[in-house]
């Protein structure tokens, strides 16, 4: 059987409706102790985690695209990453270090 791998759009379509990861009340805790994260940055990796663009987290906010980019500088710091790829990685693997399919 063909192996169907979707266009970029698409699997960015799919992630915005249902992302890689959800993170639990117990998991956002565990990464502001863990991380020094602000719950803001905690809403931003979420919505950075369902590929949204600096642009429309910033219109979800409302506050500006330098603000979120702030934000995001901040965020790729603390957890010592530099793109979305390898920061949904770290979270992963810090709030489920045992590859757990619960999320």
């Amino acid at each position: 059987m063909p192996v169907v791998v979707p266009t970029e759009p698409a699997a960015i379509s799919l992630l915005r409706q249902r992302p890689a990861v959800e993170l639990s009340a117990y998991n956002r805790q565990m990464l502001r102790c863990w991380f020094k994260l602000s719950p803001r940055e905690i809403q931003i990796i979420g919505l950075l985690m369902r590929s949204l663009r600096e642009s429309e987290i910033a219109a979800e906010f409302s506050i500006s695209t330098h603000t979120v980019h702030t934000h995001v500088g901040r965020i790729y710091r603390k957890l010592n990453v530099t793109s979305v790829a390898e920061l949904t990685l770290r979270i992963v693997s810090v709030t489920h270090p045992l590859g757990s399919s619960q999320v």
